[in-house]
């Protein structure tokens, strides 16, 4: 059950990954799928045209397993609905993480180092509602967490994650992210996390009849959330999150989202 509850994602990229640093039960699958609404009004420095707005639908499904203590792996697969593309294939993505140190085994603290291979549709690449920079996309990232418990169960844990990544065109990006965490029992969880995106690319403005990815935009963007998770005794974990878009540049900006996942460990073993 300890790792059940610590198997808590508080961020919003549109993956069904897990960065936290807590791996789950050894040898037990996670099937998540999710569910992702977001809209906004206006794309900040887009033109042609000038007013653009989006509401967009995400469909999550992956699996995650640990083979041994100290190894993650992880894949998913995603499908999108925007203002430009109706229902159809997204991308298709594989997440390995090496756990470093462990704080629940007595380390100071937990350490993760992973690496991320996704494979996107080019049918979406033409799309302002889409973060990824290009066909294939490469990303390393370290997340580092620390929690605080009472008797046998954390009670609050803060941890946040740094990653950069590039695609097989284009300038890199980076990512970062922040998770304030408290559990109220053995079944609720709640969180607030902080989110960035930042691209490295040299051009400023968003051309949206004639876009071809942000692989080569300055863009920005920093969302600010929560999370709420409801613990199921052997029926998995159904989580709603939302999240406001803060801050934007050259990016859409104002985004309302809303997600709802479900989270459903069994073993073959």
């Amino acid at each position: 059950m300890r790792r059940l509850l610590a198997a808590c994602l508080c961020t919003l990229s549109l993956t069904a990954f897990e960065y936290q640093p807590w791996f789950h039960e050894l040898l037990e699958f996670q099937w998540q799928n999710a569910y992702t609404w977001r809209h906004y009004n206006a794309v900040e420095n887009g033109f042609n045209p000038k007013k653009y707005s989006s509401t967009d639908q995400w469909i999550d499904t992956g699996l995650q397993i640990s083979p041994i203590p100290t190894l993650d792996a992880q894949i998913e697969m995603n499908f999108a609905d925007t203002h430009l593309h109706s229902w159809s294939y997204l991308s298709t993505a594989f997440y390995v993480r090496h756990l470093l140190l462990d704080d629940v085994a007595g380390d100071p603290i937990s350490w993760t180092l992973g690496g991320i291979i996704r494979l996107a549709s080019s049918h979406f690449l033409n799309d302002v509602s889409i973060p990824y920079h290009a066909n294939l996309n490469l990303e390393l990232n370290t997340a580092i967490g620390k929690e605080f418990d009472e008797l046998y169960r954390w009670v609050f844990r803060i941890w946040g994650l740094a990653g950069a990544g590039i695609g097989n065109r284009g300038a890199p990006w980076i990512k970062a992210m922040l998770n304030l965490e408290g559990s109220a029992g053995p079944k609720n969880m709640f969180c607030a996390f902080a989110d960035g995106y930042f691209g490295l690319g040299g051009k400023s403005g968003v051309n949206i009849s004639n876009f071809h990815s942000y692989a080569n935009i300055s863009h920005q963007s920093i969302d600010l959330g929560g999370r709420y998770r409801y613990t199921f005794d052997v029926w998995g974990a159904l989580s709603a999150v939302y999240a406001f878009r803060v801050f934007a540049h050259n990016y859409p900006e104002h985004a309302h989202t809303v997600r709802v996942e479900y989270r459903l460990p069994f073993s073959l073993f």
